[in-house]
């Protein structure tokens, strides 16, 4: 199967099962995925991988909440990486 063909996603959370498990579903329905498991292993992988999606926990680590500085930032480094 080609995995280019839907795209590459980039999964973060700190969840390493949830990460494999999804990867994987995701791989078999044609996607390239790769995983991070915190903010910083994330903007990394952006500059290198520059995924067309980004699945993110918006509960990393121990804080929680949509307005957490991690998940902007990912968010926005990654939308300018990707451009």
């Amino acid at each position: 199967m080609n995995h280019e063909a839907n795209g590459r996603i980039l999964l973060v959370d700190d969840d390493a099962v949830f990460n494999q498990v999804l990867g994987r579903a995701l791989s078999t329905r044609g996607f390239e995925v790769r995983g991070a498991h915190n903010g910083k292993e994330a903007l990394a992988l952006c500059a290198e991988f520059k995924p067309r999606y980004i699945v993110l926990d918006l509960k990393l680590g121990t804080e929680s909440g949509l307005g957490r500085s991690e998940e902007r930032r990912v968010g926005k480094e990654c939308t300018r990486e990707c451009r």
